[in-house]
């Protein structure tokens, strides 16, 4: 912005003398002009500095950055357990004995067992004839049964909870006619089946 000033110069000093010929009339004249020109600059100069103003930035509007949805990892699909695969018992030895009369099941394990101890074991007879025998003590002339491999048959577990199952029922049958004595001696000997090794089984 530039200024300028106007004014009315004598040779005796600036603006206005009394010896100088100019008159007071034409000095505040020229004041007059000298304050409307500087008004004008003035407001040329403005005008210049709006129009030469850098013009104003554009605001740019930024969309927020979208978030990434993490993908929830797929929970796997727990495989059904398989159901283990039915083992058939493990085979025994055995012998076939077609009874006789005045036979006893305890007899006939005696026979085949070698020992009168064993021959107390005689429901596994029962549980190897199935079907044959219902009561141990009522057999008849005829019936087929199968002597099971004693040893054999101690040594697989399954056929000891065939022989569990059927010392049970025995002790049932004694119990439900009173024979209490026998219900007890069947079941102490029923409770050795499983628990005591093979090898040491009575003989």
């Amino acid at each position: 912005m530039y200024l300028v000033f106007i004014g009315v110069l004598c040779e005796n000093g600036p603006l206005f003398c009394p010896d100088c010929a100019c008159s007071l009339e034409e000095e505040t004249m020229m004041r007059k002009l000298s304050t409307g020109l500087l008004l004008w600059i003035a407001f040329i100069s403005g005008v210049t500095s709006c129009k030469s103003a850098p013009p104003a930035e554009e605001l740019v509007e930024v969309a927020p950055p979208v978030e990434e949805q993490e993908e929830e990892p797929m929970t796997p699909v727990p495989e059904e357990p398989q159901e283990p695969m039915a083992v058939a018992p493990q085979e025994v030895s055995r012998a076939e004995y077609v009874v006789k009369n005045e036979d006893t099941l305890s007899q006939i394990a005696k026979k085949f067992y070698g020992s009168r101890i064993r021959g107390y074991y005689f429901p596994i007879i029962m549980a190897c004839s199935e079907g044959v025998v219902t009561h141990p003590d009522r057999i008849r002339p005829g019936m087929k049964l199968v002597i099971p491999n004693f040893d054999e048959f101690m040594a697989d577990p399954d056929h000891v909870r065939r022989g569990l199952e059927a010392f049970a029922q025995v002790e049932r049958i004694y119990r439900s006619e009173g024979k209490m004595k026998l219900a007890e001696f069947m079941n102490k000997l029923g409770e050795k089946i499983g628990k005591t090794d093979p090898r040491d089984m009575p003989r």
